[in-house]
């Protein structure tokens, strides 16, 4: 058996439970996918892409990297479209643009590795999802009771330390983002859209102390956006520094996609 020959055996011994006949899920370089059921093409090809189809055995660990980020993005695009699918009432156009946003990461990455074409079928679960947009519609799916037991509990924490603070005439402590990042996690998880966190008593607040706090929760939710990917923006300006051309690659990538959220918080910082 010549090297190219084992190194395809290999992946396929690794990955066997990817090639059993029937499944729907598959893994990917470690990562277990959830909602590949949804779509035979995706099934099929990164079946493929696991057999080396693509690649001269088995692919670098940059690729595989790769790989895992774009089957992520996947079961979350088609776990919107399950949501999609089953709500009633439609979703609303935030909840059809970040499924686009989903989409736009993983053509984005497949471009990188020349698989742009392979994944034509990406469009056709955006436009099932934007099918369902309706004016006014709300996207709340069910929490399982554990996560939900844990984002009431986290919430409440939140704001009794906003109002310690507050009482105190004092700045927001990182703890602060760091309860508002869990709690978006949790949402994330369950293929939410973002939680608007108030600040507590905003309600009974006069008008202009309203805009003010609004004002305040917008910029805590950038400054908590930021900190959630801060290391591994540090990350990618150290291999764009001493990386290989692949691993900077990667790296510009990253920051493009994310050069929303570093602008908006250089921005914030300069107030």
């Amino acid at each position: 058996m010549d090297n190219f020959s084992l190194q395809n055996w290999r992946i396929r011994v690794l990955h066997e439970d990817s090639f059993r006949e029937g499944m729907g899920e598959l893994n990917v370089y470690g990562y277990q996918t959830q909602h590949f059921d949804i779509c035979p093409g995706a099934q099929n090809l990164y079946k493929r892409i696991l057999a080396g189809d693509f690649t001269d055995g088995v692919p670098s660990v940059p690729e595989q990297d790769k790989l895992v980020i774009m089957a992520k993005l996947h079961d979350k695009l088609f776990g919107m479209e399950k949501i999609a699918l089953q709500s009633r009432d439609g979703v609303s156009q935030e909840f059809a643009d970040e499924a686009a946003k989903a989409a736009r990461g993983i053509m984005a990455m497949a471009k990188s590795i020349d698989l742009e074409d392979e994944h034509g079928y990406i469009q056709n679960h955006v436009d099932i999802i934007k099918s369902k947009v309706m004016e006014g519609a709300i996207i709340l799916p069910e929490l399982d009771e554990d996560k939900k037991e844990r984002m009431a509990a986290l919430i409440k924490q939140r704001d009794a330390l906003i109002k310690k603070h507050s009482d105190a005439g004092e700045m927001f402590s990182d703890k602060v983002y760091d309860l508002d990042s869990e709690i978006q996690k949790i949402a994330k998880s369950e293929s939410l859209n973002e939680i608007e966190l108030e600040i507590p008593g905003d309600e009974k607040a006069p008008a202009g102390d309203k805009v003010l706090n609004k004002k305040l929760t917008k910029n805590d939710k950038i400054i908590a956006a930021y900190k959630e990917i801060e290391q591994e923006i540090k990350d990618s300006i150290q291999k764009i520094k001493t990386g290989n051309e692949l691993e900077k690659k990667v790296a510009m990538d990253f920051l493009k996609s994310n050069q929303d959220t570093i602008k908006a918080y250089n921005n914030l910082k300069k107030v």
